[in-house]
Formats: C-alpha cells, sequence, structure tokens
C-alpha cells in the first residue's frame, strides 16, 4: 500500500512538471550587423559573453555568431602578435605571467601591491604604458578572448540554422528542442568559419525553447539612435520593429518570468517606441527591466582582461579573493548564478537587477553609488511605463504641485512632469537633474534653493555630468538660490537648435538668468569647463525675454498630471509635435538661431 502511495506522489509530481514546466535561465548575447562590429562595439556584449562562460552555472547561452566571430578574430589577432617581441600584446602576455609567478611565490599581497606600482610598471612595461585608454583595453580584451578554448571545455555545443549558437552546461537538461540543431564539437567550434549573419531571434526562440517552461531572459547588445554614423536605430542588437516583436512572442508565446535586457540608449524614446502597437500602448504580463537609467551609453562590465592587472595604487590593488595558488583568478562584476537564483518566483526583482547590472561600489558595510547611469529601470506587469528599481540614490518628482521638496544627499532628481510650481531644496549634494520624459522637451520649476553650492557647480552637475546623453531636456526656473546670489529667469539650454540669437554659447550649451535688471549668460563646454558670465545687453536682452516665454509656454504642455497619461504613446506624439510648432515660432520670430 505504501509502495502504491509513493508511486502516486512520484506520478502526480511528473504530471506537474510536465504540465507546469520548470524555471530556466537563458543568456542572450545578440548583435545583427551589416558591417563587421569594431573594437569598441564588439567589446560590450563580448566581455558579458566570457564573463557568462567563466560561471559555469545554471544559465544556458544563446550567442549571435557576429559575437562569436568578433571574439575569434580578436583572439587570433592577439595570438599572433603575442610571439613578436616589441608589442603589447607581448607584454600583455609578459605582464600576466610576471604577475603570476610572483603570487605563486606566496609572497605577501602587501608586498605584491606595493611592488607592482605605477613607476615600475612605466619602466617595465613601456609600450602599454604608453597606449591610449582605448587601445590599452582593446589589447586587454584581445588577451581575454584568446582565453576561450580554456573557457569551453565545460560547455555542450550546438549550431542552429537561425545562426546562432547554444552554448549548454555540460550534464545539464536545458529545456531545448536540439533535434534539428547540429553538435559542434568545441576544437571545430573554436575554428574560424565563414561569416553567418543571425536571422530572427524570435524564429530561433520559437522552435528552441519548450513552451510548458517558466523563462528568465537575459539580452544584451548594441544600442544607437540614428546619426551621422548610424543609419538605423538599434536597441539591444536589434531593430525597434524587431525588439518589438520579441516583447510581444514573450507574452503571447512564451511562459516569460522576467525580461532584462542591456543595451546603450535604451532609455528615452527608446522606453515608449518598441512598446506601442497601433497607436496603444503594449501592456505586458511580465516585469520587463531595462539596466539604464538615461538615454546614454552604458558602462561598467568588469575589467578588460578578465583579470586585475598592474598598476596597483591605493584604490587599485589585490585583494585575497583575486588570486589562487596558481596566480590571479578571473575577477567578474556581473553574477549570471546569482541571476538565476533570485529570478525563481520574481521574489527579488532589486536582486535579480543587481546581478547584472553593476551601478553600486560595496564594501563590508555599506554600498554607494558607483554610477547613476547604470540604475535600472522596471516595467511592472501590466503597467504601461518604468520606474528606477532603486528609489535609495534618487528623488522622484512625479506631480506638479505647490508642496516643496528636500532633495537630501541623493545622486539624481527624476522628473516625471513639465511643470512643477513647488520649492526643490538641494542639500549636502548636487543630484543629477535627469527627465524621464522621453524626447526633447521643457521642463519648468518654480524655485529651486541650491544655497550650499556655487552656481558654477550647480550648472555643471546637475544639468552636465552625465556624457553623451541623446534626448535632452531644456531646464528652466523662475528663481534658483546659490551660495553667492539668488537670480531669476533662470535657463539651461543644451540643444543648439534652441539657443538664442547673439549670445555667446558654448559647445554644450548655455545658460541664461537675470540678476538685478541685468541679462547674463554662461558658455558651458563641459561639467567643469563653464566661461565666465557675460553681460547680454538689452537689445538683446530682449530676445532671452521672448525666448523664455516660448519656453515657459512649450512647459505648459502637459494634458494630464498622471504618469500614464504623460507617457502614454498619444500624449508622447502630442508633445513632440507641439514641441516643434514652438521651435518653428521661435525660428519664425527670430529668436532663435
Amino acid at each position: 500500500m505504501k509502495l502504491i502511495k509513493i508511486l502516486c506522489c512520484v506520478s502526480l509530481l511528473f504530471f506537474f512538471a510536465m504540465v507546469h514546466g520548470q524555471q530556466r535561465c537563458l543568456l542572450i548575447f545578440q548583435d545583427i550587423e551589416n558591417e563587421q562590429l569594431t573594437d569598441i562595439a564588439g567589446m560590450n556584449v563580448a566581455h558579458q559573453l566570457l564573463t557568462a562562460l567563466l560561471q559555469k552555472g545554471s544559465s544556458t547561452i544563446l550567442v549571435a555568431s557576429e559575437v562569436w566571430n568578433h571574439m575569434l578574430m580578436r583572439r587570433d589577432r592577439f595570438n599572433i602578435a603575442c610571439v613578436q617581441p616589441n608589442t603589447a600584446s607581448y607584454e600583455v602576455k609578459s605582464l600576466v605571467e610576471e604577475i603570476n609567478q610572483k603570487i605563486k611565490t606566496k609572497t605577501d599581497l602587501k608586498v605584491i601591491n606595493s611592488f607592482f606600482n605605477d613607476a615600475w610598471y612605466q619602466k617595465t612595461y613601456p609600450i602599454l604604458a604608453r597606449l591610449s585608454s582605448d587601445n590599452y583595453k582593446a589589447v586587454l580584451f584581445d588577451f581575454f578572448c584568446a582565453q576561450l578554448e580554456r573557457l569551453m571545455h565545460s560547455w555542450t555545443a550546438y549550431r542552429l540554422d537561425a545562426g546562432y549558437l547554444l552554448l549548454v552546461p555540460q550534464g545539464r537538461d536545458q529545456g531545448f528542442h536540439v533535434t534539428s540543431a547540429q553538435k559542434v564539437e568545441i576544437s571545430k567550434l573554436l575554428e574560424r568559419h565563414e561569416r553567418l549573419l543571425s536571422m530572427s531571434l524570435v524564429s530561433c526562440l520559437s522552435s528552441l525553447l519548450q513552451r510548458q517552461d517558466s523563462w528568465t531572459i537575459y539580452l544584451t547588445g548594441h544600442g544607437n539612435h540614428i546619426d551621422k554614423t548610424h543609419n538605423t536605430e538599434l536597441l539591444a542588437g536589434m531593430t525597434i520593429e524587431q525588439f518589438q516583436q520579441l516583447l510581444i512572442f514573450l507574452n503571447t508565446q512564451l511562459r516569460t518570468n522576467i525580461f532584462v535586457y542591456s543595451s546603450c540608449y535604451s532609455s528615452g524614446m527608446h522606453l515608449i517606441e518598441p512598446y506601442k502597437k497601433s497607436g496603444k500602448d503594449l501592456l505586458l504580463n511580465y516585469p520587463v527591466i531595462a539596466t539604464c537609467l538615461t538615454d546614454a551609453p552604458v558602462y561598467v562590465f568588469g575589467l578588460p582582461a578578465g583579470l586585475k592587472l598592474p598598476p596597483y595604487d591605493a584604490t587599485f590593488y589585490l585583494e585575497p579573493s583575486d588570486i589562487s595558488a596558481d596566480g590571479l583568478q578571473w575577477y567578474v562584476m556581473q553574477k549570471f548564478n546569482d541571476f538565476c537564483k533570485y529570478s525563481v518566483g520574481r521574489k527579488n526583482i532589486k536582486k535579480v537587477a543587481q546581478s547584472v547590472m553593476v551601478y553600486q561600489e560595496c564594501t563590508s558595510s555599506s554600498c554607494d553609488l558607483a554610477k547613476i547611469e547604470n540604475i535600472p529601470l522596471v516595467r511592472k506587469p501590466n503597467q504601461s511605463f518604468f520606474v528606477p528599481i532603486d528609489r535609495q540614490y534618487v528623488d522622484c518628482i512625479i506631480h506638479d504641485s505647490a508642496q516643496g521638496v528636500v532633495s537630501d544627499n541623493k545622486a539624481g532628481v527624476l522628473w516625471y512632469t513639465k511643470q512643477y510650481r513647488g520649492a526643490l531644496t538641494l542639500q549636502k549634494r548636487i543630484p543629477q537633474f535627469i527627465s524621464m520624459l522621453p524626447g526633447d522637451g521643457v521642463i519648468w520649476v518654480g524655485k529651486i534653493n541650491a544655497s550650499e553650492f556655487s552656481m558654477t557647480d550647480f550648472i555643471g552637475q546637475a544639468f552636465f555630468a552625465v556624457e553623451d546623453m541623446h534626448d535632452v531636456q531644456i531646464f528652466m526656473c523662475d528663481q534658483l538660490i546659490t551660495k553667492q546670489s539668488t537670480v531669476r529667469q533662470f535657463m539651461i539650454i543644451p540643444k543648439s537648435n534652441w539657443f538664442p540669437q547673439a549670445v555667446s554659447t558654448g559647445t554644450k550649451g548655455v545658460c541664461l538668468y537675470q540678476q538685478g535688471k541685468d541679462c547674463f549668460s554662461i558658455a558651458i563646454n563641459g561639467p567643469s569647463a563653464l566661461q565666465a558670465p557675460v553681460r547680454i545687453s538689452s537689445e538683446h536682452g530682449v530676445v532671452v525675454q521672448k525666448l523664455w516665454n516660448l519656453l515657459r509656454q512649450e512647459s505648459k504642455y502637459q494634458p494630464s498630471d498622471t504618469v500614464e497619461s504623460i507617457l502614454s504613446v498619444s500624449a508622447v506624439q502630442d508633445h513632440a509635435d507641439f514641441h516643434q510648432k514652438i521651435l518653428k515660432a521661435c525660428r519664425e520670430q527670430n529668436i532663435c538661431v
């Protein structure tokens, strides 16, 4: 009788697993480019792939052939150069061998950190020391790619018809349909082969993934807007249309637990465009995490060589966890095993994001913000907008209100509204002002009290500290109080198409304000490159006043005060049209350049 009961329980468990499936984790490294990946563009995605290969855990990897070929190219480049004296690659190889040999002698770490200092480095490895930052990173990452063969012995590889490679940890059932895939010996996989452009990711996943399982997916790829060097918008290595097709597939054809993606320029309009369908918001039944707070490049995925290499100093040095008896240990910042562990049951979305996007610098006692750009955003199931996943470092201005807000030692102030009648007081730290409203536009504030700080520090840190922002907002304030003075009609104009006539401007923007009866301008070339204030003539002051009136009119264009309405597809489009209408008026009235 007991045996029958046991068999029945086992049968029920088996039936439950078949019906409800298992929790699965998939890491996708994607880049579809018509041209071969450049050193800089290829490094971001390929470095994450190597980091994942180091962590032979619960994740299966799907990699586009472009990314794989890029690593093979860099591996071969390093292996050819590293045997030739007087090359940077030769010095990298020698540097790694020297530090490993020193560690094997069991020399005290304090002695090692002191010995391998900058003076020693400059003298012993002069070629490396003279390299530019980009070239130095490139040769170190070439070294990392040259370790590919060592990393692949714990993986089983399949080549898919769609131009992707599937890498499965050996001995694991990963829930894939691989009957049509070609199993590949690792030695063959590491040979150079003809470049093959990967096809549709959705088509690949559709034929590969088992539908009864619950999937947590991490996707990374290159991202950009259309500019002088890019003819097509990309998000995570795909066009906006392809990315939207993926969102819909994950929503309708798969049991998706969590979807996380990492891509440069994944905020701003890229938080709106893929999420609209036929003029309506695309509501999803799973949480989406975008690992970029600002519409700017994403940074910090680890050390280029995958190792902590000299020179060492007071802030960068070897710790016991960085070494083993054989030498340097691999150094990883993204913890893909934790990513899979924390995703089970969606119990800790914050830790899921933190495991793959490093935005904190932590010690045993506390964590500090490393880069505000890297704070992830989350779009919860059946919601139409993203919010920061960690509010510890930022304040949010969500509604137009007369009630004052005190930002106490925060790194950022996020603006979800175009106008705010209240007073914003800054204490202990100047936060970066970041608009969460996509596209170009204007944000107006009634009063800003920054009396603890100088005006130049406030301007540089609040408005220009984030590098390479795409869409940037014009900020204006009726009254600004700083340590030295109180000014009125304060404006920060970072875009050249809004620069007023006959006013001296900088490469990054211009600040305009009134003090007493006079009007002044400050040309801005960077966060710490502000020119001295220049008094504007009364004639040109009239032009500045007209500009203020137009921008104030634009800032009032906010039909609703709810975040859902402001960030809806129709509202974003209506605002973009109105913004262009005001800009056209600015030019027709000979106010703007």
